[in-house]
């Protein structure tokens, strides 16, 4: 009987890391040493991205200490960005001027000759006359090459000729941006969600968790803080902003709230209570359990409440002008789209969704604009509004079954 352990592996694949091997008296160049940096600094990120996740983990709080209203200080903070890069600030920071360089970044100005419907032009002039701007404060990563030194130049040239950086500096820089994209907007996962992906057990298994896709560098970034600005009032919130829990802080709640006296830390048992002589008290209701949520026994099931998001305001003009009465809506993604799902099937190494030209237009229009809604779609129905053939339909929905699980994992 042949042991399993000795046979050839099946296939082989390169993933693309690559890292330098040393040898006694080798002549090291210095691409050999920057790759070796380079190679671990990938690893790192990886790990911060796959392993832990993004977000910011602490610190970045927004002070506004000045009189004009529209100067904000960032404390010093940490976070990770969707690529798993570091933004790591040490000192505060003060950004003054943002109002004004909110309009000028967002801002919309009034419609020119071109626009011709009636509608559009009031919408655009009304929004105009308010003066009504949003957009979001966020951090990036940034790096800078320093400390030029002489090299080795080539033929018989001086060496002061060749002046390369021999250092490179980490920073932050702060940005507005005025919208927001996969994945710093998206829907937030519920307990339900959350309690069927974590509590299978290992018979029932559970489905892969897919590789989140790649984001590119113009959305790497952290979103520090909400910023609105209308006329006379400026105002900023943490609206958007994602946090990641640091491992110590969980693990004390779960020492604090799950654990009971004779596990803590100090390991004496908790003070038994005194108890106090029976009063006459009007009788308490019964709490009533709400579908969808987890009850844990001998604890009261404490009231849902949905508590819209503090906004820091500070006046900058007169002070009885006011806000536009109209929140200002932030879009979420309901459901992964469908460049979603393709750019996820591509990082995990499966082809994206084929759909004939014309027709992912033709699916939105009938109402069908996410991979999701065409699983459980009437095709007869959408044949007969979209002119797509029943069984072209019926190959993009089985594509699409096959990669479902792309669309009911987590979004990372």
């Amino acid at each position: 009987m042949t042991d399993a352990s000795h046979c050839e592996p099946l296939a082989t694949s390169l993933n693309g890391v690559v890292t330098p091997l040393y040898f006694d008296r080798q002549i090291v160049r210095a691409d050999d040493l920057t790759l070796d940096r380079a190679s671990h600094d990938a690893e790192l990120e990886r790990m911060r991205r796959l392993l832990h996740g993004w977000g910011i983990v602490a610190g970045f709080a927004l002070l506004n200490p000045e009189e004009d209203g529209q100067t904000i200080t960032v404390t010093p903070g940490y976070g990770i960005t969707p690529n798993g890069n570091e933004v790591f600030l040490t000192e505060a920071v003060s950004l003054s001027g943002l109002s004004d360089l909110l309009k000028s970044a967002c801002g919309t100005g009034m419609p020119g000759c071109e626009v011709i419907d009636e509608a559009v032009r009031g919408a655009a002039e009304a929004i105009w006359w308010q003066g009504w701007v949003q957009g979001w404060l966020v951090a990036r990563p940034f790096r800078q090459d320093s400390d030029l030194r002489p090299g080795v130049p080539e033929g018989c040239a001086h060496p002061a000729n060749a002046l390369l950086p021999s250092r490179r500096c980490e920073g932050v820089t702060f940005d507005i941006v005025c919208s927001l994209n996969y994945p710093h907007v998206q829907e937030t996962q519920g307990c339900g969600t959350m309690t069927e992906w974590l509590c299978r057990s290992a018979g029932q298994g559970s489905e892969p968790l897919p590789l989140p896709p790649a984001v590119a560098a113009s959305g790497d970034y952290l979103v520090i803080g909400y910023l609105t600005s209308s006329e006379g009032m400026f105002g900023y919130s943490y609206q958007n902003r994602r946090p990641l829990l640091p491992v110590s802080l969980l693990q004390d709640w779960m020492t604090a709230c799950m654990c009971s006296g004779r596990f803590r830390q100090d390991l004496t048992p908790e003070p038994v209570p005194t108890p106090e002589p029976e009063r006459e008290t009007e009788p308490k209701p019964i709490p009533i359990p709400i579908p969808g949520r987890v009850t844990i026994p001998g604890r009261p099931l404490e009231p849902l409440i949905d508590f819209p998001p503090v906004v820091t305001t500070v006046p900058i003009g007169p002070p009885n002008l006011t806000p536009p009465e109209a929140p200002v809506e932030v879009p979420s993604f309901r459901k992964p789209t469908w460049e979603m799902l393709n750019a996820s099937a591509i990082a995990n190494g499966l082809k994206a969704v084929e759909i004939a030209t014309g027709h992912q237009e033709k699916l939105t229009l009938a109402g069908i604009d996410a991979p999701a809604k065409l699983i459980t779609a009437d095709l007869d129905a959408v044949s007969f509004t979209t002119g797509i053939s029943k069984s072209a339909l019926e190959a993009v929905r089985k594509d699409v079954q096959g990669k479902q699980f792309l669309m009911n994992a987590l979004h990372l």
